[in-house]
């Protein structure tokens, strides 16, 4: 009669020892399938370079523009910041800068030949 007291409790050992053991199986199939997606995704990117035809170098010029924020990335949407119009900014800046000095000379010179 005393080992019937205990029969439930061992019942129940025996149950949480399974769901364990499928707990430890599931883990492993998820480390097997996540094994199996980074590969495809892999091979994946390996194949859509490969149809763009690109050189080593210019991925690389393409992931620095990616990495300093001249090229962006959204979801999927990819957003090219405007180098043509930096490089006016710049030179509209250095314009200034050069007829503001011009300017500059200018005036001295008048009042110089006022002296």
């Amino acid at each position: 009669m005393n080992e019937r007291k205990y029969d439930n409790l061992e019942r129940m050992r025996r149950d949480i020892q399974k769901d364990r053991d499928k707990v430890e199986a599931l883990l492993e199939q998820i480390k097997a399938k996540e094994a199996k997606l980074k590969e495809a995704e892999a091979v994946r990117v390996v194949a859509d370079v490969e149809a763009m035809k690109l050189s080593p170098e210019q991925i690389g010029s393409l992931l620095d523009m990616i990495a300093n924020g001249q090229i962006q990335i959204d979801g999927n949407m990819i957003k090219a910041a405007s180098i043509r119009g930096a490089r006016r900014n710049t030179f509209a800046s250095e314009a200034n800068t050069s007829s503001e000095v011009s300017e500059t000379e200018e005036k001295k010179e008048d009042s110089d030949d006022e002296d």
